[in-house]
C-alpha cells in the first residue's frame, strides 16, 4: 500500500515536480492523520486540547521528518494514529457513545472505518505488524479494569468481519503472487529458515 501511494503521488506530480512528487504521497497520509487526530481529542476533551494536540502532533520532529520525505514508514504510522484516533472517539466522546449497540446492528462510520483501518493494516507492513501497535495498547486499557460495557461499540460481528477480510486479503495475495513470502515472513517473526 505504501508504494502504491507513493506511485498516486508521482502520477499526480509527474513531471511538474519530479524530485517532490515521491513525497506527496507522504504528506498527504501524514496530514489527514493531524486532521483527524486533532478532531477525534477535539471531540473528548475540547477544540482547544484538539488544536494543540494536532499542532503538537504536526511539529513533532520525527512525525515531520517521515512525512516530509519518500517514507514507507509514515504510512504505518498514520494508519495506526488514525485507527487509534478512531478508537479514542469510539470509547471516548460522549455524543459518539451507542448505547443500544448489538452484536449483529449497525454502528457508525467511525466504528467501521476503525475495522478497516484495522484489517488494512497488514497491507502497510507485513502481516500483524501494525495491529500490535494498536491493539497492545488497547488490550492493556482492557486489562486496566475498565468497564467492558463502554467496549460495547467494538463488540461487533460485522466489524470483525471487514477487518479479519482486509487482514487476511494482502497475505493471501502475495501468497498467492509469490509463495516464496513464507520464508520472508518466518524469518521477520524470528523463526530460522532451514
Amino acid at each position: 500500500m505504501p508504494h502504491w501511494m507513493t506511485a498516486a503521488g508521482v502520477a499526480l506530480g509527474g513531471d511538474w515536480v519530479p524530485e517532490r512528487s515521491y513525497r506527496i504521497g507522504s504528506i498527504l497520509v501524514a496530514t489527514l492523520a493531524v486532521l483527524i487526530f486533532a478532531w477525534a481529542v477535539a471531540g473528548c476533551l475540547g477544540r482547544s486540547l484538539g488544536l494543540m494536540s494536532g499542532a503538537i502532533l504536526a511539529t513533532m520532529r520525527e512525525f515531520t521528518a517521515y512525512a516530509t520525505g519518500p517514507e514507507a514508514d509514515i504510512f504505518l504510522a498514520s494508519t495506526v494514529t488514525i485507527a487509534g484516533s478512531l478508537l479514542l472517539q469510539i470509547l471516548f466522546n460522549p455524543s459518539a457513545k451507542d448505547q443500544k449497540a448489538t452484536f449483529f446492528g449497525g454502528r457508525s462510520w467511525a466504528v467501521l472505518l476503525f475495522f478497516a483501518l484495522l484489517g488494512s493494516m497488514n497491507a502497510m507492513k507485513g502481516p500483524l505488524f501494525g495491529l500490535f501497535f494498536v491493539l497492545l495498547p488497547f488490550g492493556a486499557y482492557v486489562a486496566w479494569g475498565r468497564n467492558l460495557r463502554e467496549l460495547r461499540p467494538l463488540i461487533w460481528s460485522w466489524g470483525w468481519l471487514v477487518a479479519l477480510m482486509l487482514a487476511l486479503a494482502w497475505p493471501i495475495a502475495a501468497y498467492m503472487r509469490y509463495p516464496d513470502i513464507l520464508e520472508l515472513w518466518a524469518v521477520d517473526y524470528g523463526r530460522a529458515v532451514e
